[in-house]
């Protein structure tokens, strides 16, 4: 058992500096575009995640006019689907079969876990996803603090941009 708890502690060490990286790679960005790249390619790299992506919503700052990779057309499926998931202003897990990712090549995907950007909580401005091809890697079940603090990091990153 003390060999199992020394493997746990090292796992959770191990994630926080994964994440404590992660943060300082995003204070750098000084662009939007450059963000979004780094938090992606970073996610699936370091975060054994198959599929990343920040999405936002109904934000009329002209920044994003040059980002529509990144905005949803808030009457779209995919933008209806997200503003029912993120709500609550919690991390939700499971599969979202609206959200879909099959443009991408990605239509092995079978698990997401989905975080809602905000500073305000009157004012959610988009959400990050991610996605697995393990059904049981962002299970409904699954715990969410680490997700939940994935979230701010990246909401108080990307606010500055809007």
């Amino acid at each position: 058992q003390l060999n199992d708890l020394f493997s746990i502690a090292k796992d959770n060490e191990k994630s926080t500096q994964k994440m404590h990286n992660l943060t300082l790679s995003l204070i750098s960005c000084q662009y939007l575009h450059e963000a979004s790249a780094l938090l992606e390619s970073q996610l699936v790299k370091e975060f054994s995640v198959d599929f990343a992506a920040v999405k936002l919503l109904s934000v009329g700052n002209a920044v994003l006019d040059s980002e529509s990779a990144l905005r949803l057309d808030e009457n779209s499926p995919q933008a209806k689907e997200l503003k029912k998931l993120i709500h609550k202003r919690e991390p939700v897990c499971g599969f979202f079969e609206l959200l879909d990712f099959s443009k991408l090549n990605k239509e092995d995907l079978k698990s997401m876990a989905v975080m809602p950007l905000f500073v305000d909580k009157n004012n959610c401005f988009g959400a990050l996803i991610l996605a697995s091809v393990d059904k049981e890697h962002f299970s409904p079940d699954s715990g969410t603090l680490f997700l939940k603090n994935l979230g701010e990091v990246v909401s108080y990153s990307f606010v500055k941009y809007l």
